[in-house]
C-alpha cells in the first residue's frame, strides 16, 4: 500500500498525488476512465474548483492509479481508516493458527498499550507506536472474520 502523506489538505491534492505517484500514464488513467485527458487533469487540479471529479469513477482511479490518497482523504474526513487485509485462510487448521496468534499479539498490544500508559501520558512518539500496533491488530481481526465467513460457505 502506498505511504500516505499524513495531513492532505483536500480532496483535490489527494487525487493530485495519486495521479502524479502513478507509474500508469496519465493519459492511459483517462482512457481507462472513459475520460478526456484534460476533462481528468481538470479534475485533479486543486487551483481548478469548478472541475469535479465523479465519485462513480473513484474506485477504479485507485485501481488504475495504484494510489489510496482520495480514498483515505475521505476515509480521515468522516473519521474512519481503511486497510489491506492479508491473504485470508480457508482451512480450519490455519484459522486455529490465526486464532492462537491473534490473542498472542492482542495481549502483547495491550500490554504495550498498559506500559504507554503507566506515567499517565502518551508522548507523540508512543502514540506513532501504538497507532501502528493497533491497526495491525484490527487488520489481522478483520482477515480472522473474513476467514471464517469463508469456511463456513465452503
Amino acid at each position: 500500500m502506498p505511504k500516505v502523506k499524513s495531513m492532505m489538505i483536500t480532496f483535490k491534492e489527494a487525487l493530485q498525488e495519486d495521479l502524479r505517484g502513478s507509474k500508469v500514464p496519465a493519459k492511459v488513467v483517462a482512457e481507462e476512465l472513459e475520460m478526456s485527458y484534460s476533462m481528468l487533469m481538470n479534475a485533479c487540479n486543486p487551483d481548478l474548483p469548478e472541475f469535479n471529479f465523479q465519485a462513480r469513477k473513484l474506485a477504479r482511479f485507485a485501481q488504475v492509479t495504484g494510489g489510496f490518497h482520495a480514498i483515505n482523504f475521505i476515509e480521515q474526513s468522516l473519521g474512519r481508516v481503511s486497510f489491506s487485509l492479508p491473504e485470508i485462510p480457508d482451512e480450519l487448521e490455519e484459522i486455529d493458527s490465526l486464532v492462537a496468534a491473534n490473542v498472542r499479539e492482542f495481549g502483547a498490544a495491550l500490554t504495550e498499550i498498559g506500559q504507554a500508559l503507566a506515567d499517565r501520558r502518551i508522548t507523540k512518539v508512543e502514540a506513532k507506536r501504538l497507532e501502528k500496533t493497533i491497526t495491525e491488530q484490527v487488520r489481522k481481526a478483520m482477515s480472522l472474520i473474513e476467514s471464517v465467513k469463508k469456511v463456513a460457505e465452503g
